[in-house]
């Protein structure tokens, strides 16, 4: 089985939202964090919405889910209705 771990938050950047999917749930997070340093720049105009992931959270919420490839997903993915496709 092959796995991957994604990070998100569909309400960021004016609902644009911003993801990220990787092999292991560190990488996952540091990516989705990179996008949201780099993003965040620019979004505001120079300035970074907030500082720490542990601010984002808190602030935006933050949907951290380990999902097996192949298989589909309906609703959120912190608690997803699996369904065979």
């Amino acid at each position: 089985m092959n796995r991957v771990w994604l990070v998100e938050n569909g309400d960021v950047f004016g609902g644009y939202g911003l993801r990220a999917v990787a092999g292991s749930r560190s990488e996952a997070v540091a990516a989705f964090w990179r996008g949201y340093v780099s993003a965040s720049a620019r979004w505001n105009k120079g300035a970074q919405g907030c500082v720490t992931l542990e601010e984002f959270a808190q602030v935006w919420g933050l949907t951290i889910a380990e999902l097996e490839m192949g298989r589909a997903y309906l609703g959120v993915p912190d608690s997803p209705e699996e369904f065979e496709a």
